[in-house]
């Protein structure tokens, strides 16, 4: 979905508080903010930044952002880059399991491409069936194309989000967080961590919550929609946090901007 479509259909799902959180840029932040303008929905701006940990991929949120920081357009060159030498990398590898993919099949207009579309080109080529297949089997971690998508440390991206005037949260524990690698991050300055997600059953939303308040980080969730599903369902909004949440971190990010 494109900035203005992703707004649109968040607002029709009845959000009221949105924040564009793309991989490593904002640039879709200020076609969302004319779409939001007009609708009955608060938007916030956001990132979230691919880092690394102890050999361990961490993906950290940054919300209430300053979108046109020098600071962020020089961190989104760089990852630009990256991320088009990371694609070149991935479709050598799918070469080499008999995966043929071109570099056109996968061309983004103004944009990079990313995992997502490699695996939308390998359905559309019917390699695999559909996209959960394309990163079990090709794409995801451990698997025969997968190339680390970060440069910078977990530290680095925290004191980034931070520079540009946002609060930090770790997003998805779920999926690869040890309790003292959370420590580690609370001493570099993480304010919150995302509790509730499509990924987290109420067990883990409920452990994810008690360790947020054993730390005294504030608590963060949302879709993290990336593509509607093969049904063309969105899920925006299914999973959604209590506004109070939202209202404590726009504290945090208050109290960080009149420093």
């Amino acid at each position: 979905m494109s900035p203005s479509q992703l707004v649109n259909t968040a607002a029709a799902n009845g959000i009221g508080v949105l924040s564009l959180t793309d991989h490593d840029t904002v640039a879709g932040y200020a076609e969302a903010e004319y779409a939001a303008s007009s609708l009955d929905i608060e938007l916030v701006a956001g990132i979230e930044v691919s880092s690394y940990y102890d050999g361990v991929e961490y993906h950290v949120l940054g919300y209430f952002v300053e979108s046109g920081s020098s600071a962020l357009k020089e961190y989104e060159l760089d990852m630009r880059s990256h991320r088009s030498q990371r694609v070149e990398e991935i479709l050598a590898r799918l070469r080499t399991s008999g995966i043929v993919i071109a570099a056109e099949d996968v061309s983004v207009d103004g944009g990079t491409p990313t995992r997502l579309h490699i695996a939308l080109a390998m359905v559309e080529h019917c390699y695999v069936q559909d996209i959960r297949e394309a990163f079990n089997m090709y794409l995801g971690a451990g698997s025969p194309a997968y190339v680390p998508a970060a440069k910078i440390d977990t530290r680095a991206a925290i004191d980034l989000i931070h520079d540009v005037g946002g609060v930090a949260s770790l997003a998805h524990p779920g999926d690869w967080t040890h309790e003292e690698h959370v420590g580690k991050f609370v001493s570099w300055g993480l304010d919150a961590l995302e509790v509730i997600h499509p990924s987290h059953d109420d067990r883990l939303a409920d452990y994810y919550g008690r360790l947020a308040h054993r730390f005294g980080l504030r608590k963060t969730g949302g879709s993290d929609f990336h593509a509607p599903d093969t049904s063309g369902d969105v899920g925006l909004g299914r999973h959604s946090i209590p506004f109070s949440w939202y209202a404590e971190l726009k504290c945090v990010a208050d109290g960080a901007s009149s420093r």
